[in-house]
């Protein structure tokens, strides 16, 4: 049995798990268990995209049928320790609700699997990140972490380190990667497009979704949590 740390790490699609799970593995001695179960398999409660909610109407594809009606956190842990799964900590990842959109979107276009939503989009990000918020508060190790604040700041992936106590693999920590598994390359333009919140343009200009409708559909409270902020319209 490895006595690295071992994390178990869930995020919505589209928001950088396999970043994440990339840069740790490269800088830090740690064991993350959601790569020990079967590809594929989004029924388990392990898996880093796992609906832990009881929500079909806001599951998108592959996971409409795979919800979970998990009660708090004591339940949760009960069916992950089935599985001789025992997690040090629990880190959640998150991307601005509106940049996510866009990449969900995009992704829908791709992979009809994303299409089948009964409710708009935005209720399911409401729904995935309001449920670990909930889980979070009444149990586990739970560290949530922003994309954008991984990719600005190396800053930030050296604190997620020493929250966890992880024991570093190089002797300077990195934050870049050039492309990650499921991904495009990474390049600064692309970087800056997150940095210098260009998504908001698309927004107002070429997507179905206004910033009007979005808002509308958000949970403010989970936004709130999760550290973004409420954009405004443009006034045109």
């Amino acid at each position: 049995m490895s006595d690295k740390p071992k994390i178990l790490h869930y995020g919505l699609h589209r928001t950088g798990t396999n970043f994440l799970e990339a840069i740790l593995s490269d800088n830090f001695d740690v064991e993350i268990i959601n790569a020990s179960l079967t590809f594929g398999d989004v029924s388990h409660v392990c898996h880093k995209h796992a609906r832990l909610y009881d929500d079909n109407n806001s599951a998108s594809g592959r996971f409409k049928g795979n919800c979970h009606n998990i009660k708090d956190f004591e339940d949760l842990n009960l069916r992950i320790k089935k599985h001789n799964l025992s997690p040090d900590f629990f880190v959640v990842i998150s991307k601005d609700p509106y940049s996510w959109l866009l990449s969900h979107r995009h992704h829908a276009s791709e992979y009809s699997e994303y299409t089948n939503l009964t409710n708009h989009p935005i209720k399911e990000y409401n729904s995935y990140y309001k449920k670990l918020i909930s889980l979070s508060k009444n149990g586990g190790n739970f560290i949530f972490v922003k994309y954008i604040d991984l990719i600005s700041n190396v800053d930030t992936l050296i604190r997620l380190g020493e929250l966890m106590n992880l024991e570093k693999r190089v002797e300077n920590i990195k934050n870049n990667k050039k492309r990650v598994y499921m991904s495009t390359p990474f390049s600064e333009d692309r970087k800056q497009f997150y940095m210098d919140k260009l998504y908001l343009n698309k927004l107002h200009h070429d997507s179905q979704d206004s910033i009007e409708e979005i808002n509308q559909n958000l949970d403010k409270e989970v936004v709130e949590y999760l550290g973004y902020d409420i954009e405004e319209p443009k006034v045109i």
